[in-house]
Order: structure tokens, then sequence, then C-alpha cells
């Protein structure tokens, strides 16, 4: 990237963080401004890695189908910039894949699907780290460390809008257990006479002696009408 790019990026950074505003998901979120990213930075193709379940690494939906293979490459091989961008902290550049020596099964995989440069960045705040973001290139010495930080600059508000995104799904969680074990409790009050209290500890006593998450057995008890037996 050349010339003075400092008031495109603004308005391309305020576009991003109103569209960011707009989803309601980490992987949608990601999404929308992946389109954003390849135009600020002229790369052909761009795409995310996020921590899925058990720690699991998963491509966002939306990324190019070519950055999924690369994620699917790194995985198996175990080694690659994403992983290390994850791992250590920093953002990396590849100027020319087929001449990197730190990752060589990596850079042999990714010669053949024909990317030659990347830039990689973790997605973290200061307390969590999210993924990596990666845009690649088929030209050897595509980016240059302007375009580095130019993807940099990205990857903070999308982890930020991430980390908002998760927060706002785990309040929602909470609101939702909090409003099943309410109707668990007033089920008890209405059949055996109970107070609040009261029934909030019958429930509380099942979850402990089934060892069972008490927003389940309250689950139970409104979807099914029945509590769960109290192991011995």
């Amino acid at each position: 990237m050349t010339g003075d790019t400092t008031t495109p990026l603004i308005n391309q950074l305020a576009d991003v963080a109103l569209s960011m505003h707009q989803e309601h998901s980490a992987e949608a979120t990601v999404e929308s401004v992946l389109g954003y990213i390849k135009t600020a930075v002229g790369a052909q193709y761009a795409g995310a890695l996020l921590f899925g379940e058990k720690a699991a690494i998963e491509t966002v939906p939306g990324s190019d189908d070519i950055v999924e293979k690369a994620g699917a490459v790194q995985a198996e091989v175990g080694e690659g910039p994403d992983l290390a961008a994850i791992e250590e902290a920093q953002s990396i550049l590849v100027s020319d894949i087929r001449a990197e020596p730190h990752w060589p099964h990596w850079a042999q995989a990714m010669a053949e699907l024909g990317l030659r440069s990347l830039v990689s960045v973790k997605l973290s705040t200061r307390d969590r780290a999210f993924g990596s973001l990666t845009v690649y290139s088929t030209h050897p010495d595509a980016f240059t460390d302007e375009d580095r930080s130019v993807v940099e600059a990205f990857a903070r508000h999308v982890a930020i809008a991430i980390s908002t995104s998760v927060r706002e799904q785990n309040l929602n969680a909470a609101i939702d257990s909090r409003k099943l074990i309410g109707q668990a409790q007033g089920i008890l009050m209405e059949r055996f006479s109970l107070s609040d209290a009261q029934a909030f500890a019958v429930l509380l006593r099942y979850s402990q002696h089934s060892n069972t998450k008490l927003r389940v057995i309250a689950e139970r008890l409104v979807s099914e009408r029945t509590l769960p037996p109290e192991s011995d």
C-alpha cells in the first residue's frame, strides 16, 4: 500500500465499526469485516480462525475457501503463522512463503495452494485471545509493514467487537437461565405450596444430589414437569 492512506483508512474503520455494531455473534462480526480488510491492503484472500468448542480452531464462515484450506493445513501439520500469531501475541508478515524457513511443512503445502505472502494478526483483547485474522496474496512481497499496521488496526476493532458480542451472549444466557429457574420455582410453589426460597432450595438439593447443573434441573421440570431421581 502506498501514498497517503490515513483518511481512507479512518473512513473504512468507521464503516467497520458501524457494521460490527449491527452483528450479534463473533462469527458474523468477523465475516462482516473481511471485505473491508482485503480492500484496505490489496489482498486477494482474507479469513479468520476462532477458538471453538474445547479450544478447537475453526475457520469463520465468510472466509475465502482457500483460507479454509490454509487453516486446515496448519491444523494438520501443527505449524504456521496463524498458530504462531495466536501463541506469540504478535503479528507476522511473510514476504515469500516459498522461502519461509520457520514452518517448512506448512510452507510446502501453502505453495501448492498458490499462496506466496501473508499477514497474520492475533485477535485478542487484554484479557482474552479469540483467534487470528489473516490476509493472503498469490504474489511474493505483496504486503509491507504499513499493511501489517493496517491489518492490526482492523484486528483491534474486530477483537473488541467480538469481546462485546461474547459478553452479550453470556449475559443473555444468564438471563435465560434465571427466567427458567424462576419458572421451575413457580411450578414447585404451586404444586407443593412452597415459598420462593423453599422452592429454590428443592431445586438446589436435586442439583447437588444428582450432580446436575441447576439450569438443567429447571429445564427438565419446566418441559417435563418432573424432577430427576436423587442419587444416594
